[in-house]
């Protein structure tokens, strides 16, 4: 648990989740999810049982490490793929905008100078 964890769930997390009818499911879930994804990474149950500071390797198996099937893996391989995309094509499209919005903003400025430049010499002459 890091410093301030408590705090900052009762005082952010758990208040929106409930403002949204949402039940808080406690750090627990995410800690087992850790420990079993570095389990599957590594290929060692030790790193799992750093990372989480257990003492016995034993507590690390039994409570936070779970098989996950091959097809399991594959899919969320395949959810993070198409999640990735989408957000790469979401930065394309924001940049896009705030090019075509600075490309506008260019264009008007130019246009402006223009007229300003145009009205001096009509004042001149």
């Amino acid at each position: 648990m890091f410093p301030g964890q408590r705090t900052y769930s009762r005082v952010h997390i758990i208040p929106t989740l409930k403002s949204k009818q949402i039940q808080w499911p406690t750090y627990y879930g995410l800690r087992r999810g850790i420990g079993t994804s570095v389990a599957n990474q590594v290929k060692d149950a030790n790193a799992a049982k750093g990372l989480l500071r257990h003492s016995n390797l034993a507590t690390t198996m039994t409570h936070y490490i779970k098989s996950t099937p091959e097809n399991t893996r594959h899919a969320m391989q395949i959810i993070e793929q198409l999640t990735l995309a989408l957000m790469s094509k979401n930065r394309e499209r924001q940049a896009s905008s705030s090019e075509s919005c600075s490309k506008y903003a260019a264009t008007k400025a130019v246009a402006k100078n223009q007229s300003s430049a145009e009205r001096d010499v009509k004042a001149v002459v």
